[in-house]
């Protein structure tokens, strides 16, 4: 017999043998498979790295966040509350501080590694005694909590499946929304490629407006990594965690606040009971409202606690929280910021009364006055990455909004009409005004899920957002306990009628879904407690029903970039095997090919571009609809064009031949002219042509004339001067050209054409003539703006010799 000793060794060796016939036989397997897919080639890289990294982003914020609610709340706050909170407060520390590192301009790689770990550091040793300390209590909590039932379970499936769906489509770049394509993925680049946050000069107002998240995703564009490919899955998968911790934690902490008997495990599976969160455009797309979204449920949680007490500290946190959904998108602020604050008001103003009437305790006699102070100061400081910075660098804390009040910069002559009647009016969906406006925000309330309010290419007129916190709102009456939740039903309709008002399309719904998923959760938990079968049937009825009906959703195909983000997820997947292992990764070609035709320090002048996603340098921006420092049209000269342009940085520029109608004609002419006759290294590339600015201004040309040729008065047919083409595109002065200098008529056109520098021949008047002979060479097709029945022109410029 062997004794004890030999036993244990022996037991030992045994496990050690069998770990290394495992090893060997993983080994035999990976040589085997290698031959047919290499090992380095395999996608799986591409995406575990990410998930590792983002879960290293993800603990940062929870560390940071338990630090900062601790100190705010103490210990007396329940886990899944104090989880929320922290993790919407530990965003706004990683997003502040990614803002605070680029104003210092160090967002260089090592910023990657650092930032994180660098919270972990600071704030994960009280975090960890934290964590040892309730550890314990949870595990037994665990072992004595009820076992879920078969219809848990399959709630809880349910959810997954969905959570599953959604993560499928961020294995794809082509997923990413068409919006984050102009702005909130190419201001994380163009900063990246910046070395941090800078100042647009131009007057871009993306770059003014709050976008916290692009910072959050300027950090993925750090990452050590040359392919776009791996960046853009980065962000998709922060996005895709952020919103899965954040759904799975706020409503489970929600709806126990609201009815403390329901079952956190299984109340978040509400939010997919709202199937518009599978669809283009309210779907994950590397955006910024499902961040933003994630806000709602701890501003509704300290709402509460405001409320009730509006101490210094709660109503500092309070702020933390408002000032992340300020800074996240004006959207969000609008849905998410004036009713709490109303309500914490009405808190404050409480606490008061019943301090004068001597009803508080001796701790909090003050609060009425230290909260406000806190909350007001809070909210001042940590909206500073946004109004102050702002205020130094365009003169304006909201620019461009506050022009009437500070003198914004820069600000051409023509900004305040463009801003009023392109970003004022033609840009935004608003109901008429007046008593008819009034009655459809009145229908809207009721019928905001059942009336798509979105392009109608995408999904036509199919109700996709989800209809259950309408339909149970008439199950609350016959509810207990529930002031608060009617709190939240005042506050999510309020937001509606507001959304409807400013802009409603249905993806910004998407930061109230949360609160409408926990709504839903609390009217389903109290019903299915206080009913027996005939009414748990009716509702598993209901249920069943919105659940059928969204179940094709995923599978419509009406992506605007892409049509099926799922069909380029197996695309991608089968690349693999059919070894296309290069071209697989190919996202936004385009752009990626003219950056790699750049210099790294170059800054590109993007004509009329909105989404440039892939250049990967700094660029500037010169389309009318979005930036107020540049007017080609009052610009006298093309050697003034030139002085602008390299006050601006600009070193290249990229444009193609033809102009969306959103400058006036003679902005369009005075551009074409300058890349027609003065640039440098001209080259096609992509689609798109790409030169140098000259080493030096170009030399004045006089006497710059125009002859139009049209079949309407707009203009009317005949020359004129440059400067009499400087009328607008949009708002009420766009039909009012002023006649011309020399009237004529198209069948004049060689006559007229004698000493002019440039042509307009408007598209479908089928004038027998062209200005080629003449020395010139159309430039650009001229199109019209939506909406605006502008007519469409040819631009033809005058070449001159070198």
């Amino acid at each position: 017999m062997t004794n004890p000793g030999e036993q244990v060794l022996l037991s030992r060796v045994r496990r050690a043998a069998l770990a290394v016939v495992l090893v060997a036989a993983a080994g035999v397997f990976l040589n085997v498979v290698h031959h047919h897919y290499p090992i380095q080639k395999w996608l799986f890289w591409h995406y575990a790295l990410p998930d590792l990294a983002v879960g290293v982003v993800l603990a940062s914020f929870l560390v940071a966040g338990h630090t900062v609610t601790r100190r705010a709340l103490g210990t007396n706050v329940p886990l899944l509350e104090h989880l929320t909170l922290s993790f919407a407060v530990g965003l706004y520390v990683f997003e502040a501080s990614m803002f605070l590192l680029g104003l210092l301009g160090l967002w260089h790689r090592a910023t990657f590694f650092v930032l994180p770990l660098g919270l972990l550091a600071i704030f994960g040793y009280p975090a960890w005694k934290s964590l040892r300390r309730v550890g314990p209590r949870l595990l037994s909590l665990s072992k004595r909590s009820r076992r879920l039932t078969t219809g848990k379970l399959v709630m809880i499936a349910f959810g997954l499946a969905v959570l599953a769906l959604i993560y499928f489509y961020t294995l794809t770049p082509h997923n990413v929304q068409f919006d984050s394509r102009w702005k909130h993925l190419t201001l994380a680049e163009n900063y990246a490629a910046r070395g941090g946050v800078t100042r647009f000069g131009e007057g871009w107002f993306f770059g003014a407006r709050p976008h916290f998240t692009s910072y959050l995703y300027g950090w993925a564009f750090l990452a050590p990594t040359s392919l776009l490919f791996d960046r853009i899955i980065l962000c998709a998968h922060l996005e895709f965690w952020i919103f899965t911790v954040g759904t799975v934690l706020g409503v489970s902490a929600a709806v126990r606040r609201l009815f403390p008997s329901a079952d956190p495990r299984v109340v978040w599976v509400a939010r997919f009971l709202f199937p518009g969160v599978l669809l283009y455009d309210s779907s994950l797309s590397v955006g910024a409202d499902h961040i933003g979204a994630i806000l709602s449920l701890p501003i509704f949680l300290m709402t509460m606690r405001c409320f009730r007490r509006p101490s210094a500290a709660a109503c500092g946190l309070f702020s933390v929280l408002l000032a992340a959904a300020v800074l996240t998108k004006e959207t969000v602020a609008f849905l998410l910021v004036p009713f709490p604050v109303a309500v914490v008001v009405v808190g404050i103003v409480r606490s008061a009364v019943r301090r004068f009437r001597g009803r508080l305790p001796e701790a909090q006699r003050w609060d009425f006055l230290a909260g406000p102070a806190a909350a007001v100061v809070g909210s001042l400081l940590l909206t500073a990455p946004m109004w102050l910075k702002n205020w130094v660098w365009y003169g304006d804390p909201m620019y461009p909004m506050l022009q009437g009040t500070f003198h914004g910069r820069p600000w051409t002559p023509d900004a305040a009409y463009l801003y009023r009647w392109y970003a004022l009016e033609y840009e935004m969906w608003r109901p008429p005004p007046g008593l008819d406006g009034w009655i459809q925000t009145a229908k809207v309330l009721f019928t905001f899920s059942f009336d798509p309010h979105d392009y109608k290419q995408f999904h036509g007129t199919v109700p996709v957002f989800g209809s259950l916190f309408t339909l149970l709102l008439a199950t609350l009456p016959f509810l207990k306990r529930t002031r608060w939740a009617w709190v939240l039903v005042l506050w999510i309709h309020l937001s509606i009628a507001a959304w409807f008002n400013v802009h409603h399309q249905d993806r910004y719904l998407q930061g109230l879904a949360p609160l409408m998923a926990v709504v839903v959760a609390f009217a389903l938990s109290k019903v299915w407690r206080s009913s027996r079968w005939i009414t748990r049937s009716a509702l598993m009825g209901l249920v069943g029903l919105q659940i059928v009906w969204g179940g094709d959703v995923y599978f419509f195909g009406t992506h605007a970039m892409t049509g099926s983000p799922a069909k380029r997820v197996m695309d991608l997947i089968q690349a693999g095997f059919k070894k296309n292992y290069e071209h697989r990764f190919d996202f936004e070609q385009s752009y990626v090919a003219i950056g790699k035709t750049l210099p790294k320090n170059a800054v590109v002048l993007r004509h009329e571009v909105n989404d440039h996603l892939g250049l990967g340098v700094a660029s500037v921006a010169d389309s009318r609809m979005d930036q107020f420092g540049l007017s080609y049209g009052l610009m006298a000269s093309t050697q003034e064009v030139y002085r602008a342009l390299r006050d601006l940085g600009v070193t290249h520029v990229m444009w193609r031949t033809r102009s969306a109608g959103a400058d006036t004609l003679a902005g369009d002419l005075r551009f074409f002219d300058f890349v027609e006759n003065d640039v440098v290294d001209r080259k096609a590339v992509a689609g798109w042509y790409v030169a140098k600015l000259p080493p030096e201004a170009p030399k004045e040309r006089k006497d710059e004339r125009v002859l139009a040729l049209t079949c309407s008065n707009r203009p009317a047919t005949g020359v004129y001067r440059l400067e009499d083409l400087r009328v607008p595109s949009f708002g009420p002065e766009r039909t009012k050209y002023p006649a011309p200098r020399r009237p004529g008529k198209p069948e004049e056109a060689r006559e007229l054409i004698q000493g002019v520098s440039f042509v307009v021949m408007q598209e479908g008047c089928r004038i027998p003539f062209t200005p080629a002979p003449f020395g010139f060479v159309m430039a650009a097709k001229r199109i019209a703006p939506n909406g605006t029945r502008n007519p469409h022109y040819a631009l033809w410029v005058k070449k001159l010799p070198r």
